[in-house]
Order: C-alpha cells, then structure tokens, then sequence
C-alpha cells in the first residue's frame, strides 16, 4: 500500500510540475503576444503621426502660397479697379479691363472659399462681397459634422495644387493684361495732352477771333454813329429877319412897330451821304424870359429830342433833296413881340441845327 500510495503522490507531483509549467508557458506567450501588439500599435502611430505632420505642413504650405496668390490677385483687382477709372477719366475704351476684372472676382471668391474651407475662418473680403449668406453661421464647424468637413477638406486638398498653378498662370496674364493697358493709358494721355494743346490752341484762336470781331464791332459801331451823324442835315445859313405888311424886309434888331411877321430861312447844306428822304423841322420861338412863344394861328405841337419832349411854334415836313434846298417860316405879330431879347431854335427830326439871338426895339 505504500508503495503503491507512493507511486501515485509521485505521478500527481508530476502532473503538478506540468501543469505549472503549462502555465507558464501560456503566460509567456500571452505576454509577448501583448508586447507585440503594443510595438505594432506604436509603429502604426508613430507611422500616423509622421505622415499627419508632412501632410499637416504641407497643407500649410499650399494654404500659405494659396493665401499670398489672394493676395496678389486683390492686389491686382484694385489696380484693375484703378486703370479702369484712368481710362474712363480719358475717354478710352475699358471693357476688355472690365471683363477681366469680372473674372479676377470669380477667381478671388473661388480661392477664399478653398480657404474658408481649409482655416474654418472667413477671410477679409472685398466691399459688397461675402462667402456666407445672410443669416448662415460664419463657423464652418457649427453646421457640418467633423465627417462631413474631413470630406469637405479633403476634396478641397484634391484641388489645392491645381488651384494654386492656375492662379499663378491667371495673374501672370493679369500683369500681361494690364502692362500692356498700361501703354495704352500713356497713350491715351499723349493724345489727350496733344488734344488738350490743340484744344488751347483752338481756345487762343477763338480769343483772338473774339476780340477780332468785337473790335470790329466797335470799329463798325464808331463808323455807324460817324456815318450817322455825317448823315444828319445841317444848316448852310439860317437868317431871321422882320416884315411889315407891304413885305418890306428889316434886318436885325428890329423896331416893334415895323414887326408885323417875323420870318426865319433856312438854306440846307449839301450833303453827299444823306438820304433823300423825308424830315420834320421844327421851328421854336424863345423870348427873354425862356418862355416858348406859341403860334397864334393854333398850330403847335410837340416832339421828342434824345427822349426829352419839347414844344415847337412852327413845324414843316420837307423832303431833302441835297440840293442845298431853302425852308422858310412866317409867324405873324399878333401882339405876341415886346420889346426884348430872343431867340429863334432850329431843328431838324430830333437834333439841333441852329441857334439865332435876336432883339426887337
């Protein structure tokens, strides 16, 4: 029995001994199987990190190129906005310009989108203009899940750098468009100073016509008033003498007794440039006192010199001839003389053509 007892503790110790070792085994490998995993896992990170990084700064460095490109083509819209301005100042043509500057909106609205997508911030736009609609949250992230935005970002990636080589080529076009509407504004403004001279030139020459012709004129006015004043008649001789009623003639003074008619004769002058036309003379009687002496008969009137109007004693209406003609007026005495000074006044339409004092004794 204790042999047999003894033989079986033995294979129970040996079970034991392998079943521990057993054991062990599996925990060896269950641990390098854990170690394993966590360097796998590590790798991987340190994999993802590396390539998240590159990426990361590559993505930063398109965005910054992308962003100096906006820049760049602003910069350019504003000359745009600038030349087109210039050229309308001159007169020129500024469509083409204005097409392209259209396009240069186009472009600069497509990258700030890129952009806006890429930061999650809006950048600084141009006036009257805006990546959002009214009432459309400014924060990307507030209205797209993080799935929908890594999508988003990465269809935007997809087209970065193809974004990027045509923005390039498109401002160098841009500087080509306005280098060469550059020449056509310096040509613009050597036309235009060209035209402002001629237009000056033009001015001189319209000065000098103008001051020409009112000298002219003037000149044709002075030779008006001298032609009309050499057209006026004038008197050769103008005698005022007395009668009595057996027509005998007494010379100046006269007696007041002998004074039955007073008779004044006016012999004209010849005159080459007058008209022959009809004229009013005017005969005015004045005694000492300046008082107007009337006719008796009932046959004065009045008239007008330089807008004054006057009373005459005796009027005529002659037709002047220019045959050095004689106009003649008789005013009877009746008792209308004293003893005194007078004088006798001429006229002829609306000018004097003489004065003659006289006295009755």
């Amino acid at each position: 029995m204790d042999k047999d007892q003894l033989t079986k503790d033995n294979t129970e110790l040996k079970d034991q001994i392998q079943g521990s070792r057993t054991n062990q085994q599996k925990m060896q490998r269950k641990r390098l199987w854990i170690i394993l995993v966590t360097v796998a896992l590590v790798a991987i990170t340190l994999v993802t990190t590396f390539q998240f990084n590159r990426q990361n700064r590559e993505l930063n460095e398109n965005k910054a190129a992308l962003r100096a490109s906006y820049e760049s083509l602003d910069s350019m819209h504003t000359l745009y906005e600038d030349r087109i301005q210039e050229i309308e100042a001159l007169n020129g043509q500024s469509e083409e310009l204005y097409r392209a500057k259209v396009q240069l909106e186009s472009e600069l609205d497509q990258i700030a989108e890129i952009l806006y997508l890429l930061d999650g911030r809006q950048l600084p736009m141009r006036e009257g203009q805006s990546l959002t609609m009214e009432g459309e949250e400014q924060d990307p992230e507030s209205k797209y899940s993080p799935e929908q935005r890594k999508d988003m970002i990465d269809n935007a990636l997809s087209s970065l750098k193809y974004k990027l080589v045509e923005s390039q080529k498109r401002l160098k076009g841009y500087e080509q468009l306005l280098v060469v509407k550059d020449e056509e504004i310096l040509k613009l403004k050597t036309v235009n100073e060209g035209l402002l001279v001629e237009n000056q030139e033009l001015k001189t020459k319209q000065n000098d016509m103008e001051a020409n012709f009112k000298s002219l004129n003037q000149e044709k006015e002075k030779i008006s008033e001298k032609l009309e004043l050499a057209q006026k008649l004038r008197a050769k001789s103008i005698v005022v003498e007395g009668l009595n009623k057996r027509d005998k003639v007494y010379e100046n003074p006269f007696r007041l007794r002998q004074l039955d008619f007073l008779r004044a004769t006016i012999v004209l002058d010849i005159n080459e440039v007058a008209n022959v036309q009809g004229h009013q003379v005017y005969f005015r009687l004045i005694d000492g006192d300046g008082q107007l002496i009337m006719d008796p008969d009932g046959t004065s009137g009045e008239f007008k010199v330089k807008d004054e109007l006057m009373v005459y004693s005796l009027h005529q209406e002659i037709l002047f001839d220019n045959t050095g003609q004689t106009i003649s007026f008789l005013l009877p005495n009746k008792e209308i003389f004293e003893k005194g000074e007078y004088k006798a006044e001429f006229y002829i339409d609306d000018y004097s053509i003489g004065t003659v004092p006289f006295r009755v004794r």
